[in-house]
């Protein structure tokens, strides 16, 4: 994994995964409550780059076939560089959507990925203060901003999917 200098401290992740040793401190979030649903139905988490091979080996399938099948290029995490004032726009990744506009993973109410959801789903709820959501926030954009080489292949092949799609359905 070609990881950003920032990172490499936090974020050996095949050997701590190996370890069984998490990249971040948060504990995952466990409510099921209609609140905390309400944005699988609107608005489904990012993936970060560590998401993919996880959601991949859960569902028995390749990484290619994830993102063909199940992922769809998100609108982007905006990005405030302090030193700067500056704004960018990094690409994510995205759960597709079903017909009715809820993450396709929602079945039945119920997460049908539940024990590899994304850090986007897995470590957010309705009921955090804005401050707790800020700082796992920080870390689902440092991953992002890691610039996996591996990830940007997978935003980049959703993205020519969902334009091929858009074009056939004109």
């Amino acid at each position: 994994m070609n990881i950003h200098p920032f990172l490499r401290t936090i974020c050996e992740c095949d050997e701590w995964r190996e370890q069984g040793v998490s990249i971040h401190p948060f504990l995952r979030t466990v409510c099921e409550c209609d609140e905390c649903r309400a944005h699988c139905m609107i608005h489904p988490g990012p993936l970060a780059p560590i998401d993919v091979p996880r959601l991949a080996e859960h569902l028995g399938i390749s990484e290619e076939q994830l993102v063909d099948e199940h992922l769809t290029e998100g609108r982007g995490a905006t990005m405030y560089n302090r030193r700067t004032g500056m704004t960018s726009t990094v690409h994510t990744l995205v759960p597709r959507r079903g017909d009715d506009g809820s993450c396709h993973w929602l079945k039945d109410g119920l997460c049908s990925v539940h024990p590899v959801a994304p850090f986007g789903c897995a470590y957010f709820d309705a009921h955090m203060s804005d401050a707790e959501a800020q700082s796992r926030s920080v870390y689902l954009h440092a991953y992002l901003l890691a610039r996996d080489d591996h990830y940007l292949e997978m935003v980049a092949r959703a993205a020519e999917r969902k334009l091929a799609e858009d074009c056939n359905a004109k």
